[in-house]
């Protein structure tokens, strides 16, 4: 009469660990490929989610009609998502142009949303974009850049000569480089004739892209 184990014994027997030809355990590595499809869907969800978002932030933009909303929503993306990429859109302004040659823009802004919406604006039209806190910070940027800017967006608020002399100290660096002003209402008009142009703030989508196609598309 042939003894059998114990059932409670072979419920308790260890499962045979998958191994090689040479005996090595590849337990672990089995479970790579299924931990490497987890993570592009995770990635891949983002990535929609970041571009619904973006969506989003593109029609407030072109409906001009909510800047607060538009501008919060934006921040709150910047933040959460980390959105840094250009968005190419049909019916560019300045015809694709900058698509073409991703001409640099440095935006000198010391309002964070203001920052925010020109960031976007101009990203989303095909442009590379540095941001500045203050005329100081740009100006060493514009000293210190390897490539050279396409054009300067100033914020002159601050500055006693209403940015006549920041004007004139971007200048002094490089000569051909067109300045656009971004100014409240009301504000002093002494440095306009220096400048290549000027906007009214708050900063909006379509006046803001408009002023710089037509700086730019005539170099």
């Amino acid at each position: 009469m042939t003894s059998e184990a114990p059932l409670s014994l072979i419920a308790l027997e260890p499962k045979p660990t998958p191994t090689d030809s040479l005996g090595v355990d590849r337990s672990i590595e089995s479970s790579w490929p299924r931990k490497a499809a987890r993570k592009e869907k995770l990635e891949l969800a983002l990535a929609l989610l970041s571009l619904t978002l973006l969506l989003v932030v593109v029609v407030f933009a072109e409906l001009d009609t909510s800047y607060e909303s538009a501008t919060h929503l934006t921040s709150m993306i910047y933040r959460i998502v980390g959105i840094h990429r250009s968005v190419e859109r049909s019916g560019n302004v300045d015809g694709g142009r900058a698509l073409d040659s991703q001409r640099l823009i440095l935006v000198a802004e010391a309002d964070d949303r203001q920052r925010v919406i020109a960031k976007t604006t101009l990203e989303r039209y095909g442009y590379l974009v540095i941001l500045a806190d203050d005329a100081s910070e740009a100006l060493s940027l514009f000293r210190q850049s390897a490539r050279p800017f396409a054009l300067v967006v100033l914020d002159p608020a601050g500055r006693r000569d209403s940015g006549e002399m920041t004007i004139r100290q971007f200048k002094s660096i490089h000569a051909d480089v067109p300045i656009l002003l971004s100014r409240a209402p009301g504000a002093n008009p002494r440095a306009h004739s220096a400048a290549a142009g000027w906007i009214n703030k708050p900063l909006r989508a379509a006046p803001l892209a408009e002023a710089v196609a037509r700086i730019l598309g005539t170099r």
